[in-house]
């Protein structure tokens, strides 16, 4: 940044004049997408359906270029194709859906943390390919009038294809940057879940007075495509799950509640974000969240009838 007198803070250097004189960036995109779609009731209560689906994402440019040589980098589209089934179904007491999918994604775009003399950018990239393949599960089953179990859960095989390492790292092994093929990408878990049961009770003032007990639950997931070849992993959040309850009184008008809640009561600890190396060390800095939060939450409703 430049120091020098009253504060300004470009990028760059007299050397690479980043910040010091225009350096126009160009380019546009357009696509062509489509989604075709059919259902088919097998009775009143049953139907399947499939589904075909195109996405484009627009090519960008970079939003922290340190140096001309980043600002030069214009990301391309990420494009993607979408195959999915599925069954959906309800009966008096419970209702369900069962979705299969696969997904390939095309030119990856990426954000990686890369060094940039002494300090770090944020650099977007086009890393290859990833392809899923997925099966969801929900269902709501109301095992009385007064109490309700309902979850879903969704497990995940994504890898990513034809992908080097962005920062172009290199395998000590093979002298060459190190694939990324086979691979989770980023923001993939293998599985996550969530479940949850209420029960209301109905109180002799005509009050009502509900309990709620939830639980949900991920896999670890990774936060960035490269980084993946160190022991630990550097930038892999951990499996966590996290429990809930929440108790509420509704008045008989209906117009007043008051709740008491809790989150996250079993503390478990989870990786929210990471930032670059501190200056003295190879580790990353990390940002943690798992407290146990508590509250009291009342709401009232006015007008109507």
């Amino acid at each position: 940044a430049n120091t020098d007198g009253p504060p300004d803070p470009t990028c760059g250097s007299e050397a690479d004049p980043l910040g010091y004189e225009n350096h126009p960036v160009s380019d546009s995109w357009d696509d062509f997408i489509s989604k075709l779609s059919f259902t088919y009731a097998i009775n009143d209560d049953t139907n399947i359906y499939a589904l075909y689906s195109e996405g484009f994402k627009s090519g960008t440019f970079q939003p922290d270029a340190r140096n001309r040589a980043s600002a030069d980098i214009v990301v391309e589209p990420e494009t993607s194709t979408n195959f999915e089934v599925g069954l959906k179904g309800a009966s008096t007491n419970f209702r369900y859906a069962v979705t299969a999918y696969y997904l390939e994604v095309e030119d990856v775009q990426t954000i990686n943390l890369v060094p940039v003399g002494a300090g770090f950018t944020g650099l977007i990239s086009n890393v290859g390919r990833v392809e899923s393949v997925g099966l969801e599960l929900e269902g709501t089953f109301l095992i009385t009038d007064n109490f309700l179990l309902s979850g879903n859960a969704a497990f995940i095989d994504a890898e990513m294809k034809d992908t080097p390492d962005p920062t172009g790292a290199i395998d000590p092994d093979t002298g060459e940057v190190y694939s990324l093929d086979g691979h989770r990408p980023p923001g993939a878990p293998e599985w996550t879940y969530t479940l949850f049961g209420e029960y209301t009770a109905q109180l002799g003032n005509g009050s009502t007075l509900m309990l709620r007990a939830d639980v949900r639950s991920r896999s670890d997931v990774f936060n960035q495509t490269s980084n993946r070849f160190t022991d630990p992993p550097l930038r892999l959040r951990p499996q966590v799950t996290n429990w809930g309850a929440r108790v509420t009184w509704t008045a008989p008008s209906d117009r007043l509640s008051i709740s008491a809640w809790g989150k996250n009561l079993n503390e478990d600890v989870d990786i929210e974000n990471f930032g670059p190396p501190s200056p003295c060390c190879s580790s990353f800095a990390a940002g943690f969240r798992g407290k146990r939060t508590y509250g009291l939450t009342a709401s009232m409703a006015f007008g109507g009838n």
